[in-house]
């Protein structure tokens, strides 16, 4: 079996590794012309951790981050709405959790991965017979495989080819993101996110006393300022009298390192797969970023795939079975996350006093259960009890 990967992200990565460490041929064809430490901070929860565990890589990947505290939401002012202890380290009663640069983890994918990543590679179209798939890129060039795995994000060229009805759709907000050394001990407990009406403003610790930081705005899409001065300076106008340390961490971050995205999801889709192509990642399920999710989903797609490829010579079969696994549960997060974003993004002040009385006196244990549903996801377990269907299809390959 010959697989491709579309996508050099973080899941076309995770699952080039799996693959390659199930014993698959995997190529990664790559858009960018080159690879660079582009993003800013970014939440592995405890489901995509283990995915990282069983691909014998959690030591190299707790060495980028950890985070030891309360996960909290705030209002503007400051005041606790709900709070949960989050631990990087495993045999605690906190979630599992670590916050890590994008950058620092795409580096450890990439030196992780020995197969070959061809970049400036854009796709263009791909053909299916009954042999296999030819993907064509841009630059006149083809390739033969037998499957070809779409992990090119929310604008994915496979997907706009296989399923053209699928568009992003805009959540109503943009977002601001930044990395900026900050010492942690001037931010003290004040870790999480603070919600205001119509904005919102997020503080994580990224390793060497770096401070990630992330706000949002309802804004009309597609809305930018002149200038990097004046994304900071309108910025400082937002939060200007937000809690401590909003109002200095904008202040002593460069105005040159300010990322502006709007923020876009698509529709739970029907189906992943037309014929023997398959989407994965944010491809398949972009979601916004509320639960911290987009690239925990995506590695555990990249997992499951992997796996279901592995388990038998039916590869029709194996895709099946990985989008009956992945598209409930995906596309279930996918509509939670959305919930979260709306109601963290009210503006009417009466509904946002509504709000905050509701997070203030919500039960922990209500809370918990919400999240340990997400984030304390047995993937092993699931995949477990798929293997003997996936067995019966075609003889096992050894894993």
């Amino acid at each position: 079996m010959k697989a491709i990967v579309i996508g050099g992200g973080i899941g076309g990565l995770t699952t080039a590794i799996a693959l390659e460490k199930s014993g698959i041929d995997v190529e990664v064809y790559e858009r960018a012309s080159r690879l660079t430490a582009v993003g800013a901070g970014l939440t592995l929860w405890a489901n995509a951790i283990n995915v990282f565990k069983a691909l014998d890589m959690s030591d190299a990947l707790l060495k980028l981050g950890c985070f030891e505290g309360r996960g909290v939401i705030r209002t503007a002012k400051g005041d606790i709405l709900t709070a949960a202890r989050i631990n990087g380290k495993q045999g605690t009663s906190a979630i599992e959790s670590i916050i890590v640069h994008r950058a620092d983890l795409h580096e450890l994918l990439l030196n992780q991965f020995h197969g070959n990543v061809h970049l400036g590679s854009e796709f263009k179209r791909c053909t299916q017979s009954a042999s296999g798939i030819t993907a064509h890129f841009a630059d006149g060039t083809s390739v033969e495989c037998d499957v070809l795995i779409a992990a090119d994000g929310i604008h994915s060229a496979v997907r706009q080819q296989i399923i053209t009805q699928a568009k992003p759709i805009y959540a109503g907000y943009t977002a601001y993101r930044a990395v900026v050394p900050f010492d942690h001990a001037r931010v003290g407990d004040v870790w999480g996110e603070s919600w205001g009406h119509g904005s919102r403003f997020g503080l994580a610790p990224l390793s060497d006393n770096r401070v990630y930081w992330f706000a949002t705005q309802n804004t009309p899409d597609g809305q930018r300022h002149t200038s990097n001065e004046d994304t900071k300076a309108h910025l400082q106008e937002i939060f200007a009298d937000w809690h401590h340390p909003i109002k200095q961490v904008i202040e002593e971050t460069r105005a040159s390192d300010i990322l502006h995205h709007d923020i876009y999801e698509i529709s739970p889709l029907d189906t992943w797969i037309h014929g023997r192509v398959v989407l994965l990642g944010d491809a398949a399920h972009a979601m916004t970023p509320n639960l911290g999710q987009g690239a925990c989903q995506a590695i555990e797609d990249a997992y499951t795939l992997a796996y279901c490829l592995a388990a038998t010579t039916d590869i029709d079969s194996a895709l099946q079975t990985y989008q009956t696994l992945r598209m409930p549960r995906a596309n279930a997060i996918l509509r939670q996350s959305h919930q979260i974003g709306v109601v963290g993004q009210l503006e009417n002040m009466l509904l946002c006093g509504v709000r905050n009385q509701v997070f203030r006196y919500l039960p922990d244990g209500i809370r918990d259960r919400s999240l340990n549903a997400v984030v304390n996801y047995s993937l092993e377990k699931v995949l477990e009890g798929a293997l003997p269907a996936l067995q019966s299809n075609g003889s096992a390959s050894e894993k």
